[in-house]
């Protein structure tokens, strides 16, 4: 994590030996993610963690968690047959779970930004992934866009959700018109989860073992903008591509990286 008041790099926020997938807060000063080692579960388990230093607090069993907009709660996969949501409040209160309704594969879930329904992508029986909405007041999720589409972000005004079609293009689907536009200028190696603030562009990065780039990059033309370079100071044994999160308003960023190290070994005097 790199600290944007300092400019220093923070290590070590991981816990156990196996914390991975990270999302980091709207004001850029905690992080959530999934911890599969140490005490988590075969259900695995989502952890909180203020990047002022403070200890790793786990929140409850899930995957894939997400911060709600004002940070006070985070959404979660629940990888139980059939698959839950799982609301886990930040500080005091109980956690909820949530049936998922039709969906027997949960791969990703994301807030709109008015606090009180969920984008979900999933798959019901026998069909390929697509797009859900659920209501937290209440009912099964219910299905959005387009059948081959895959949404991941959904835009503060709440109308605009980007995502990818089946031939793996970046689109947006618009949910007054119902109509889908594809996006210039990502590629199928960018990943993406974030809108900017003002609902101009997404929040892109493009990264290998060693290194990375986050971009804005314009919903309306593709215009990309590189907003950080990321690069691993040790970078012996990383084999996970680095995906940074970012937090726009802050500058912070956080990404997480897998090393597989070895020892070598001389014997002498063998017959």
């Amino acid at each position: 994590m790199i600290d944007a008041a300092t400019g220093k790099e923070r290590r070590g926020l991981e816990w156990f030996n196996g914390s991975s997938i990270p999302d980091i807060s709207p004001d850029g000063k905690a992080i959530v993610f999934m911890e599969w080692g140490g005490p988590a579960g075969p259900l695995y388990l989502v952890v909180y963690r203020k990047l002022d230093g403070s200890a790793p607090v786990a929140l409850g069993p899930g995957t894939a968690a997400k911060f709600s907009p004002d940070g006070t709660t985070v959404a979660a996969a629940i990888l139980t047959r059939p698959p839950q949501v799982v609301l886990h409040p930040i500080g005091t209160g109980e956690s909820r779970r949530f049936p998922a309704g039709d969906i027997v594969s949960l791969v990703h879930v994301a807030w709109f930004p008015d606090g009180k329904h969920l984008l979900l992508a999933g798959a019901a029986e026998g069909q390929p992934l697509r797009t859900y909405v659920m209501d937290l007041e209440g009912g099964k999720p219910q299905p959005l866009g387009p059948a081959d589409f895959r949404g991941t972000a959904v835009a503060k005004d709440g109308k605009q959700i980007a995502g990818r079609n089946a031939s793996g293009e970046v689109v947006v689907f618009d949910r007054e018109t119902e109509k889908v536009r594809v996006v210039p200028g990502i590629g199928p190696q960018d990943d993406f989860d974030q809108w900017t603030e003002d609902g101009q562009a997404l929040l892109t990065s493009s990264g290998t073992p060693m290194e990375a780039g986050i971009y804005r990059v314009e919903v309306a033309n593709g215009k990309r903008t590189l907003l950080q370079s990321v690069e691993l100071r040790e970078k012996a044994g990383s084999v996970l591509k680095l995906r940074p999160e970012y937090s726009e308003n802050s500058k912070t960023y956080v990404y997480d990286t897998r090393r597989i190290l070895g020892s070598l070994y001389v014997a002498e005097g063998l017959q």
